[in-house]
Parts: structure tokens; sequence; C-alpha cells
């Protein structure tokens, strides 16, 4: 009789281990697939965002198809720029300019410039906003070529 409890507790406990080891790679399989999802979900988000990103700026190029030379015209305007004050926060004027173009750090500020300041098509248009650095807010601004 003992035997027969001895046999039965090592099958059920035998069982137990083989139903735990299931389970257990059942939760690990669904995180993998959570994880999956989760990744694939954020790569079709960025690459969304990196889409409407390229098609902010396309209206800022033509093509002149009796020269062959790309003409830039920026987005950024004279108004955009007086609404820029002194104080505002990095957040407010991104949306006012929206993403900048560059980025140029140094020691207590940096600087946040839209449009090409260097355009060898036509006149250039730019902005530069510079911010201190633990604040985030405006020090100072220029801008050349806007109308």
């Amino acid at each position: 009789m003992k035997k027969n409890i001895i046999i039965i507790i090592t099958i059920i406990t035998a069982l137990l281990i083989f139903l735990s080891s299931i389970i257990a790679n059942e939760i690990i399989k669904q995180k993998r697939l959570n994880k999956m999802a989760y990744n694939m979900g954020k790569g079709a988000a960025d690459f969304t965002a990196g889409i409407e990103n390229a098609e902010s700026y396309i209206d800022d190029f033509s093509y002149n198809y009796n020269t062959g030379e790309v003409e830039y015209h920026p987005n950024i305007t004279l108004e955009m720029y007086n609404r820029i004050n002194e104080g505002m926060s990095q957040d407010e004027v991104i949306s006012i300019l929206g993403n900048y173009d560059n980025k140029i750090d140094g020691d207590n500020s940096y600087i946040l410039e839209w449009g090409n300041a260097y355009s060898p098509v036509n006149d250039s248009h730019w902005i530069q906003i510079v911010l201190d650095s633990n604040t985030k807010t405006v020090l100072s601004k220029y801008q050349v070529g806007l109308q």
C-alpha cells in the first residue's frame, strides 16, 4: 500500500513538474511575442513619424526643369520668428517653428537652427535661437533672409 502511495505521489510530482514547465514555456513564449509586437509597433510608429517629418519638408523644395537646379523655399517666416520671445521654453519655440534642423552645443547654452544658412541654390533663410542649457529657455534669437 505504501509503495502504491509513493508511486502515485511520484507520478503526481512528475506531472506537476511537467505541467509547470509547459506553463513556464508558454509564459516565456507570450512575453517574446509581446516584445516582438511592441518592437514592430514601435518600428512602424518611428517609420510613420519619419515619413511625416520628410513630408513636412517636401514643399520646401522645387525642381527647376529648365536649369536642372533644386530651389529651396523654407517654411519659416518672419512672422514666426517675431513670435519668439526671450524667456520662452524650448517646447514653446518648437511649437511655433517645428522641429529644428540643427543643434549646436555650447558650455552654458546651445543653439537650435531652422532653415539653411548656406544655401547654394538661392538666398539663405534661417533662424537661430540661443537657449540656456539649464533652464532650456530662450536667451536670444537671430534671423537672416526672412520676409
